[in-house]
């Protein structure tokens, strides 16, 4: 049973870590008034960590030009990641989503932007948290079949988020 609780994590950590390659490999541009700034939605109190992307789509000319973007759209590369995440999750077992939807999530990020905040009070009993908000999600029809299929962490305090 702990081999495949390794794998689970390894996937997960594979892919946390293939997700931050690809927003820190992207470059940080100023933010814009077509994109505005996300961390408005995650409070300040607590706050121990912050980490926001614009999106790719706020800085269109820049981001046609990079080679990046000649590599994910000239190339078959989406493809092929696709196949290895898919590898990937057979190997996790019970995945609640494919490769090709795994694409789908990673550009949206990519492309809309996101904030993700992690809080701590540093005095117990108050428990720490992440926020993650994702710019355009409630419009992805791929984020709403990943997120119907995920059951929530704190159930059945959680609460369903409508917009």
């Amino acid at each position: 049973m702990s081999g495949i609780a390794a794998t689970r994590r390894a996937a997960r950590w594979s892919i946390v870590g293939s997700v931050l390659a690809l927003v820190l490999v992207v470059p940080a541009w100023a933010q814009t008034d077509v994109a505005q700034p996300l961390a408005q939605y995650i409070p300040a109190e607590g706050l121990a960590a912050l980490v926001e992307h614009a999106g790719l789509d706020a800085h269109p000319e820049a981001w046609k030009g990079t080679a990046l973007y000649r590599m994910l759209n000239e190339t078959s590369l989406g493809d092929i990641l696709s196949q290895v995440a898919d590898q990937g999750f057979r190997a996790a077992h019970g995945a609640p989503l494919s490769g090709k939807e795994l694409v789908g999530l990673l550009s949206h990020l990519l492309n809309h932007g996101f904030a993700a905040g992690y809080l701590q009070n540093p005095q117990p009993p108050q428990p720490k948290g992440w926020v993650v908000v994702i710019r355009g999600a409630a419009r992805s029809a791929v984020f709403q079949r990943v997120i119907r299929r995920i059951p929530p962490l704190n159930a059945p305090a959680a609460r369903q988020v409508e917009e």
